[in-house]
């Protein structure tokens, strides 16, 4: 019985060290109700109500098996673009920056970090930001997996006349 429990209490270390996957996810403020949204040309990146569109999707992709870093594109296909400098503003890019490491550091609540900065991802109001890690609620986020279902689609091409 004590083996039992010393093994359950080293596998839930493991686990809240390394738990997340590569997928799908919502990113949701902890602070607000709302998840993270890629408006692409229509500015910074922002968090609005849940309507479940590819531009609040979120693919993360592991740098390596078992590893924390990941990259994240939204399902529109842009990166995390926040620069190099602390509390600037996030925008959609094609460019990738990071990786971002994922730790978990609450209850299903994940810190998202840019690991050649040693900066954190943060939720400054209704906007993303990137700053030093303090712990705040604003920098702790829920990721909530995504279900992607693909939807078959017909190409209809215009013959040419010969």
């Amino acid at each position: 019985m004590k083996t039992f429990l010393a093994l359950s209490a080293l596998a839930a270390l493991f686990q809240s060290v390394s738990c997340l996957n590569g997928g799908v996810y919502h990113i949701k403020s902890s602070i607000m109700n709302n998840v993270l949204a890629d408006q692409s040309d229509q500015g910074p990146l922002g968090f609005f109500d849940s309507i479940d569109v590819p531009s609040q999707n979120w693919v993360f992709t592991p740098i390596e098996e078992g590893s924390n870093d990941f990259k994240i594109q939204s399902g529109l296909g842009q990166y995390i673009n926040c620069g190099n400098v602390e509390d600037k503003v996030c925008y959609p890019g094609k460019a990738e920056e990071g990786p971002y490491r994922v730790e978990l550091v609450g209850d299903n609540k994940y810190a998202i970090k840019r690991t050649d900065l040693g900066l954190s991802l943060d939720a400054l109001g209704e906007i993303l930001v990137i700053s030093q890690y303090e712990g705040h609620k604003s920098q702790q986020f829920e990721l909530i997996p995504v279900q992607w279902y693909t939807i078959p689609t017909i190409v209809l091409c215009k013959r040419e006349k010969r």
